[in-house]
């Protein structure tokens, strides 16, 4: 599953780079999309390997920066999403194809395949995550690219005030998960997710309530659970219809 992992990865950042290095924008139009839908593949294929697996698959690769490890774990949990994300990419990516032929001329077709590549990959990387600060970094790149994503049209004055409710509200939802990483690490001594998860290391009573609720906060609120599903279907509709309907899904 590694070669899987690392074939992924790779669709995700030519699909990012190669419509960068081209001006023809039915070029950039294939090989950015044409990369995202082959990632989208491979995602479906890793994440069924990952539900079937008997044991998660785990890569590490340690830093110089305290609590920071960029880890990477695949069990079934994360399998599951990915196939989810991977399933909707590589329907968007499809679609994308024929729909981004409206913006020649208007938008770069290059920049908008590579950031839709990026934001694929991010939200890949999010929830494959197994270390805090890592997760951190993805979720914040994550957040700016589906902004500017959101933004694509932003000579629109409605798509810019969308824009902007959706940048606060998803930095909102970061300051709360961090909020709730800092509850975690504060008994573990550690931002890593297996440290987070072990048995002996559960928080108490009353900070795991305070626990549930900062992470409600902080992940509906990107997700759009708080408040009631207000905002995000406000900000939905100012990107592009591809874009919309990958953050639905």
């Amino acid at each position: 599953m590694t070669a899987l992992l690392t074939v992924l990865f790779a669709c995700y950042l030519l699909g990012g780079l190669l419509p960068l290095c081209t001006s023809r924008p039915h070029l950039q139009n294939i090989l950015a999309h044409g990369c995202a839908a082959a990632a989208g593949v491979v995602g479906i294929v890793l994440g069924l390997g990952g539900l079937l697996a008997a044991t998660p698959l785990t890569l590490s690769l340690a830093s110089n920066i305290p609590y920071l490890t960029f880890a990477l774990r695949l069990d079934p949990l994360a399998a599951f999403f990915v196939v989810t994300i991977s399933l909707v990419g590589l329907a968007t990516s499809v679609y994308a194809y024929g729909y981004v032929r409206e913006f020649v001329g208007r938008i770069s077709i290059g920049l908008l395949g590579s950031l839709l590549n990026g934001f694929l990959l991010s939200m890949t990387l999010v929830v494959l995550a197994d270390n805090g600060f890592f997760f951190l970094i993805l979720w914040e790149v994550m957040s700016l690219l589906s902004y500017v994503l959101v933004v694509t049209e932003h000579e629109k004055p409605g798509v810019r005030e969308a824009g902007l409710f959706y940048l606060i509200m998803t930095h909102v939802g970061t300051a709360f998960i961090i909020l709730t990483f800092l509850l975690f690490s504060q008994e573990t001594g550690s931002f890593s997710f297996e440290a987070f998860r072990h048995p002996d290391q559960r928080l108490p009573e009353g900070l795991r309530s305070v626990a549930f609720f900062t992470a409600l906060i902080g992940f509906g609120a990107t997700a759009g659970i708080v408040p009631l599903h207000v905002w995000l279907p406000y900000a939905h509709p100012a990107a592009p219809s591809h874009i919309s309907a990958l953050m639905s899904g």
